[in-house]
């Protein structure tokens, strides 16, 4: 075989290789991001429709308690007063609303280690939807995440914390 002829077949397997990884990488982000293209699932909340928000964090440790404000537009939702804690260890919570947010807050109680772990989904809240909004509009923000070690120890504006939404089907 000639030196060229050689060259020309590594590239074309190396453009072949690109595109199986670009491929790859798309077909990825849609899973994460838990879009999928042909999805035929509901593109808007219709109202009285449920939706519920998981709070999560990358990962935690000693956590003891927590206080974050999750932002929404009242206009379109409704807190449902349905709060729950998903960390078992983590009973103590609470919901207050302010206008535009729910201050959400909880603590362990008597002199315990803190939680961790990767990963950890922190809480769960039900709202219900007001008016037909589309699923492109119904946002949700986390914001002001503060956190308390075991030791006492107060951590302000801790990043990382996200959540996710999900209509409920019933």
């Amino acid at each position: 075989m000639s030196e060229q002829l050689t060259k020309k077949r590594i590239i074309t397997i190396i453009v072949g290789v690109v595109a199986v990884l670009a491929v790859a990488a798309v077909a990825f982000g849609f899973l994460r991001s838990g879009s999928d293209p042909a999805s035929s699932g509901p593109k808007a909340v219709v109202a009285g429709q449920k939706v519920a928000v998981t709070v999560a964090a990358p990962s935690v440790e000693d956590l003891y308690g927590y206080q974050f404000r999750l932002n929404f537009d009242e206009s379109k939702f409704e807190y449902k007063e349905e709060l729950t804690s998903e960390i078992d260890e983590i009973s103590s919570i609470f919901a207050k609303p302010f206008d535009g947010y729910q201050l959400v807050g909880a603590t362990m109680i008597g002199e315990t280690p803190g939680f961790s772990g990767k990963k950890v989904d922190i809480c769960k809240m039900v709202f219900e939807a007001k008016v037909d909004t589309p699923l492109s509009e119904a946002t949700f923000s986390i914001s002001d995440v503060n956190i308390v070690k075991s030791n006492l120890d107060y951590e302000e504006n801790v990043d990382g914390w996200q959540m996710e939404t999900a209509v409920v089907d019933g």
